[in-house]
C-alpha cells in the first residue's frame, strides 16, 4: 500500500509548505514580540535561548502542518532563517538550523519514539544549558521630560537569576575602527577610567542624548584619568564619519567593523544608547541603558577607582 504522503498533489502540497512557512514567521515575530515588548527582557538580541526557543516552537509547529508533505520538499522551510541573521543571530545559524531540523523531524511518523527522544535530550539539554548561563532580567520603565516631550526610559532591572554573579570582566581586546579607518584596541586604554557608549546615528534618542552627553565630557575635561569613548553600531562607515566631522564631538570616536552581536554580548549591550563604566584596572560592572538625565556620570565616573 502507497504511502498517503506521497499521494498528495502539488496543489496541497504547496499548501502545506506555504502554511509552515507562514506560520514560522508569525510565530518567531510573535515570541520575540512578547519577550522584548511584553515580557521586557534585557538584551534580548544578546541571549542565545531566546531564538532557539523561538526557533524550536515555530519549526514543531511547521513540521505539524507540513507533516505529511515528502519530506524532499521540507528543505525550503529553512529560508525563514534568514531572519535571525538580518536580526543579528548570525552567529549561531548552524544551531538554529539544526534545532529547526530536530523539531521538524520529530513531528514526522515514520521516525520512531527512541529516535525522536535521541533528538530532544541535546536539543532540550543545550537550551537548558543556554538558558541558565546567561541572565535573565526584566526591564522596569518610567516617563521622563527631556526637551517638552516624554519619553519613556529604563531606570531598574528585576534580576530573575544570574548564576554567574555580577562579577567584574575585564574589557575585551577588540579591535574598532576610527575616522581614519585604522584599527584601535580598547585594551590601549588600560589605566584610564573609561565611560563607553554605544550609539547610532539613525538612533533618535542616541542623538537626542548628546549634547547632554558633550556638557557631561567639558565637566571632566579637567580629569585626564577619565576618558570618554563613543562606539558606533552603524553599518554605514561614511554616515557615520560625516556626523563626527560635522559634529565634531568630544572623546575617542570608534565605530565597530565587524560582529556587532558579539561585542554587544560581551557588553550585555541589548539596546542603544547604551553605557559601559570601565575603572582604571580594565574591570566593568556597570551597564546602563544611557540617558543622562537619570544617570549621575559625573559622580560616578569620579568616585571610580
Amino acid at each position: 500500500m502507497l504511502n498517503k504522503s506521497n499521494n498528495m498533489n502539488p496543489k496541497k502540497i504547496a499548501i502545506r509548505l506555504g502554511l509552515g512557512f507562514l506560520s514560522i514567521l508569525i510565530i518567531i515575530f510573535l515570541i520575540l514580540f512578547t519577550f522584548d515588548g511584553v515580557i521586557r527582557i534585557d538584551n534580548v538580541t544578546t541571549l542565545d535561548w531566546i531564538p532557539i526557543f523561538s526557533c524550536s516552537i515555530a519549526y514543531l509547529i511547521a513540521g505539524i502542518i507540513t507533516s505529511k508533505v515528502p519530506i524532499k520538499f521540507l528543505p525550503i522551510l529553512i529560508i525563514p532563517l534568514y531572519l535571525f541573521v538580518l536580526m543579528g543571530f548570525g552567529d549561531i545559524l548552524v544551531i538554529l538550523i539544526l534545532f529547526a531540523i530536530g523539531s521538524v523531524l520529530v513531528t514526522r511518523d515514520k521516525i520512531k519514539k527512541l529516535y525522536k527522544i535521541l533528538i530532544l535530550i541535546p536539543m532540550l539539554a543545550w537550551f537548558l544549558f543556554c538558558l541558565i548561563s546567561e541572565p535573565l532580567v526584566i526591564k522596569k520603565y518610567h516617563m521622563i521630560e527631556v526637551k517638552g516631550k516624554k519619553n519613556k526610559t529604563q531606570y531598574g532591572q528585576i534580576v530573575v537569576w544570574n548564576f554567574n554573579g555580577n562579577k567584574p570582566q575585564k574589557i575585551p581586546d577588540i579591535k574598532l575602527l576610527d575616522t581614519n579607518n585604522a584599527e584601535i584596541s580598547l585594551n590601549q586604554f588600560k589605566g584610564k577610567k573609561i565611560f563607553i557608549t554605544f550609539w547610532s546615528t539613525s538612533c533618535g534618542p542616541c542623538i537626542e542624548d548628546k549634547p547632554k552627553l558633550e556638557e557631561i565630557k567639558s565637566a571632566l575635561k579637567e580629569h585626564p584619568e577619565i576618558i570618554f569613548i563613543d562606539i558606533s553600531i552603524d553599518k554605514d562607515f561614511e554616515r557615520w564619519k560625516a556626523y563626527i566631522d560635522d559634529k565634531n564631538p568630544q572623546g575617542i570616536q570608534l565605530i565597530i567593523n565587524e560582529n556587532a552581536r558579539k561585542i554587544s554580548k560581551i557588553f550585555k549591550c541589548g539596546g542603544i544608547p547604551f553605557g559601559v563604566i570601565v575603572d582604571s584596572n580594565g574591570n566593568f560592572t556597570a551597564n546602563y541603558l544611557f540617558r543622562p538625565q537619570v544617570i549621575d556620570i559625573i559622580g560616578t565616573m569620579k568616585e571610580l577607582k
